[in-house]
């Protein structure tokens, strides 16, 4: 590195002395102001929480993934299997959850606490972002309180702010993924990936299709960004490379097994399977799933190891930044989706080509305009949304003057646009507003992005939008409005009492839970039954279609005349249509219910 290149790399050490010291005090006023208005966050929902009619009803998802949360919580054993093992959920929110309830913590309370211990950390790390690199204490607060207010006023993420779902925690992490990489690129070619590499695998065991994005983002535009000379010379390696590697005969045997496992896979999906014998051993495919893994994973790890063996020639042509990101940053995340049996990546695929919500947009450009028409309708009221427009305008007019805040703001707005994307081209009939809940802090991270250089006449916009913004977000946040704002993150408040009342109090011990309900009662309810089995320190596991039954039987049923799994049961209840019985087995499964068109995913494999 010549001499010009290391002075425009390498930080100017601030002069030892009152100099450093007023950089501190000016540091300190707005790191209080975040904390502040953090723990006022903090405070205001843990205040409207109680008040909340239907916290105890979680929905599909969210109640799902607190039984499993029970189920890691019992014992060291499960928590590694859980957390470990093939559990097709990311498991982050696990790894939080868990600990808690074993030390005691109450479990419902405990998941929405860590939603609200989330989403006070977003404000908290949204205030100390948007102060970096202010020129004085007044542009830094006004970024504060701009960035903190436009968090605030939004409608969607204060909707999910308190929930059991992923919403809160996906904020979270979005944000410090975001703000990592822009640090990244304050830091000039010497700067590290770690933090990158770390916060964007965090999200990706928060939300698995975040990470991704995020990955994919980052990746596309640095190497977007590249010099043309640069980009040139990594794209003439990697074909060289890639020509290089066709002439050896192991990858013709790695391409002919993709193929040949890809085409069995197809065969299988539309023919069902085929059954034959090698010798005396009888083989059978029946399922699409196994042949689909074996392509993958070839595909995968055939391109790793050829990139391994051109190891030598890429770290000539490819930057050590690039290089780095994708090795830390995006090879863990293919990894984790692979193994074992890529049932992660069965998920990730069920969810964006089969799983149906609402009718979907007519088109692919209808499908694109679909979640930004959602961020500007739903998330701020007209005045919110007048003044955060007017931040992000500011933003873009002053980054087109400085070249340092344009390389910072490239990588929230890479983010965004590449999010957008994904969310509307990525999915057929999966479209929920809450999928884009998780740019909200990005967003409002963009909009005070303007303030922190500005003079006196920017800082004095920046008070005017603070103003706005707190007049439009203040009233939304007392314990009575912002409790009827939480309940859009809850599921129905009957289904929830329902349950609740069938499985209060009840004497169980070790057994086997049948549960033959309608997907809206389904999963609140055996979260109920798992509550009463949690506290009683017993372990009621799950019955699946094909298993035996013997033992100790739990029944939930809204099939009350139907015949029962059960022979002289010691409890029945009714509440409503629903049933619940408990003694021995009868020997007899439950009926099959009629087929109906499936709208929720498919729960986890046994572990």
């Amino acid at each position: 590195m010549d001499g010009a290149s290391r002075r425009s790399t390498t930080p100017v050490t601030p002069p030892p002395g009152p100099g450093r010291g007023e950089g501190g005090r000016r540091a300190l006023g707005p790191a209080l102001a975040a904390a502040a208005i953090a723990l006022a966050a903090a405070a205001a929902l843990a205040r409207a929480w109680p008040l909340v009619p239907n916290r105890r009803a979680f929905g599909w998802d969210a109640a799902l993934r607190t039984v499993s949360d029970l189920d890691a919580a019992s014992g060291p054993l499960r928590f590694l299997v859980r957390l470990l093992g093939p559990e097709v959920w990311p498991t982050l929110r696990l790894a939080a959850a868990a600990p808690m309830l074993a030390l005691g913590a109450p479990p419902l309370p405990a998941e929405a606490a860590l939603s609200i211990a989330a989403s006070a950390a977003t404000f908290l790390l949204l205030g100390l972002a948007a102060a970096r690199g202010a020129r004085g204490a007044a542009g830094a607060l006004a970024a504060v309180a701009v960035a903190a207010g436009a968090l605030a006023a939004n409608r969607a993420f204060t909707a999910w702010a308190g929930s059991p779902m992923l919403e809160a925690q996906s904020a979270l992490l979005t944000l410090a993924a975001t703000v990592a990489w822009m640090r990244l690129r304050e830091g000039g070619p010497e700067a590290r990936v770690w933090p990158v590499a770390l916060a964007g695998n965090l999200l990706f065991h928060t939300k698995f299709q975040y990470g991704l994005i995020f990955a994919i983002a980052v990746l596309a535009t640095e190497a977007a960004l590249l010099p043309a000379g640069a980009r040139a010379r990594a794209a003439g390696a990697l074909l060289a490379e890639g020509r290089g590697w066709l002439r050896r005969p192991a990858a013709w045997l790695l391409l002919a097994g993709v193929a040949a496992t890809a085409a069995a896979a197809w065969a299988v999906d539309r023919t069902g399977g085929v059954a034959f014998r090698v010798g005396p051993v009888p083989i059978s495919v029946r399922r699409a799933a196994g042949p689909a893994f074996w392509s993958s994973f070839l595909a995968f790890y055939g391109l790793l190891l050829g990139l391994w063996r051109s190891r030598a020639a890429l770290r000539e042509a490819i930057p050590a930044r690039l290089r780095g990101l994708f090795a830390w940053l995006a090879v863990p995340m293919g990894a984790w989706l692979l193994v074992p049996f890529a049932w992660r990546l069965r998920m990730l695929v069920y969810t964006a080509a089969t799983f149906e919500v609402a009718a979907p947009p007519p088109g692919p450009l209808a499908g694109l305009a679909f979640y930004p028409a959602v961020m500007a309708r739903d998330w701020y009221r007209p005045a919110a949304l007048a003044a955060v427009a007017a931040g992000l305008l500011l933003a873009g007019r002053a980054a087109a003057r400085d070249p340092v805040l344009r390389r910072r703001l490239a990588a929230p707005a890479a983010l965004v646009a590449v999010e957008l994307l994904a969310l509307g081209l990525g999915a057929r009939h999966n479209f929920q507003p809450r999928f884009a809940v998780n740019l909200a802090p990005v967003v409002a991270l963009a909009a005070a992005a303007a303030f922190p250089a500005a003079g006196r006449l920017g800082t004095a916009g920046g008070a005017l939008l603070a103003a706005l913004l707190a007049a439009a977000a203040l009233p939304a946040w007392r314990p009575g409005p912002l409790a009827a704002t939480l309940t859009r993150g809850y599921g129905d408040p009957g289904v929830a009492a329902a349950c609740e009342a069938l499985a209060r109090d009840l004497p169980l011990r070790d057994a086997t839970l049948v549960a033959d309900l309608d997907e809206e009662r389904l999963k609140d309810c055996v979260l109920q039954v798992q509550l009463q089995a949690f506290r009683r320190r017993v372990r009621v596991a799950e019955w699946a279609p094909g298993r035996p039954l013997s033992g100790e039987v739990i029944q939930l049923t809204d099939r009350c005349d139907a015949p029962a799994p059960v022979t002289g049961p010691r409890l029945e209840r009714r509440e409503g249509p629903l049933c619940l019985r408990i003694g021995p087995a009868s020997g007899r499964p439950p009926d099959p219910r009629p087929p109906v068109h499936r709208r929720r995913p498919p729960a986890p494999p046994p572990s």
